[in-house]
């Protein structure tokens, strides 16, 4: 189990990133008529990543997420900081997010899978990040 910091004070952030996504890829079941889909577009989603001074933990925040008025940042627990990348999950129930940063070219990856209302499901974002 990965745990992260909860403090008081609002956070210092190591790096404070806006992302928006070049390519969406999901995969899902339907349990109702026992069916499996996938699909992939040009990406839409935008998000906001925040790092944490000493890179222990990061935020993801959904621009989805403001646009309905829910401040809802998904907390993650930072696994490994080196020099080329960073790594950070998340547990969320059922779910799993994880974070994949190339530091250099600001690229990342952002996947969850878990289980969906019809069944498990899986999406993945290649980002570019500024």
């Amino acid at each position: 189990m990965y745990s992260i910091a909860f403090p008081d004070a609002p956070q210092a952030f190591k790096e404070t990133l806006g992302c928006a996504a070049v390519v969406e890829g999901s995969a899902f079941e339907n349990r109702s008529d026992l069916s499996a889909n996938a699909r992939s577009s040009r990406g839409t989603n935008k998000l906001i990543l925040n790092v944490s001074q000493g890179a222990k933990s990061a935020f993801l925040t959904y621009a989805s997420d403001l646009e309905i008025g829910a401040n809802k940042r998904i907390p993650l627990a930072v696994i490994s900081d080196g020099a080329d990348y960073l790594v950070a999950r998340s547990e969320q129930g059922a779910g799993v997010t994880a974070v994949i940063l190339n530091m250099r070219t600001q690229k990342a990856v952002v996947s969850y899978t878990g289980q969906g209302m019809l069944g498990m499901t899986g999406t993945s974002l290649l980002v570019q990040c500024r």
